[in-house]
């Protein structure tokens, strides 16, 4: 009786990524269920660092730093690291998605971070666009704060060497002859607002 009532009040509210909530999700009671929380770690499988659920920054602080040059004024495209991975599931339901980008910059006008999610191959090390997410908001501090944005995730279906892979990229706008940089701060214990995602319906 407890799987009747545990299916129902899964459909009753709606979750659509109920796959991944079997394993990294939280079920309070019947009905309250709590999407997982994807903190970004240090720890590094097939040369990414990793998203772990529900993990928040337990190692130690890295700043990763996206920088530009140009003899020219503008804003300019950069990536930060190489990028993260996400636990191995089968499939992803359409979802929402809020970044949560704990950041500042040097020598730099302002910043704009985005992502792109892709689909990652294990197997052959290739990889997939699914979809560009919008940027944040302009930073324009030099000290740490966290910003945020949003992305709607369409569903995706992963084989077994599959994995989701998520990309941080920054638009920079620099004056001339200037090395502008951007940095994300991830890992970090002390921090109370830390670099993550967090995914509702």
């Amino acid at each position: 009786m407890k799987k009747i009532i545990l299916i129902i009040s899964l459909i009753a509210i709606g979750i659509g990524y109920a796959g991944v909530l079997n394993y990294y999700g939280k079920i309070v009671g019947t009905v309250n269920v709590q999407a997982p929380i994807f903190y970004a770690h240090s720890e590094e499988e097939y040369g990414y660092y990793l998203f772990k659920p529900n993990i928040p920054p337990d190692g130690s602080l890295k700043e990763e730093a996206g920088g530009v040059y140009n003899s020219r004024a503008g804003e300019y495209d950069t990536q930060i690291n190489s990028g993260w991975l996400f636990p191995q599931v089968s499939s992803w339901y359409p979802s929402k998605w809020t970044f949560y980008y704990e950041t500042k910059i040097e020598n730099a006008n302002s910043a704009k971070l985005y992502a792109k999610i892709y689909k990652f191959d294990t197997n052959t090390n290739s990889k997939t666009l699914v979809t560009e997410c919008p940027t944040s908001d302009p930073i324009t501090s030099t000290s740490y704060v966290t910003i945020t944005s949003t992305c709607n995730v369409p569903s995706i279906n992963l084989s077994s060497s599959e994995r989701i892979l998520v990309e941080i990229w920054a638009k920079v706008n620099i004056n001339a002859d200037t090395v502008g940089k951007v940095y994300l701060k991830i890992d970090d214990p002390s921090s109370t607002n830390p670099t993550r995602i967090e995914i509702s319906t």
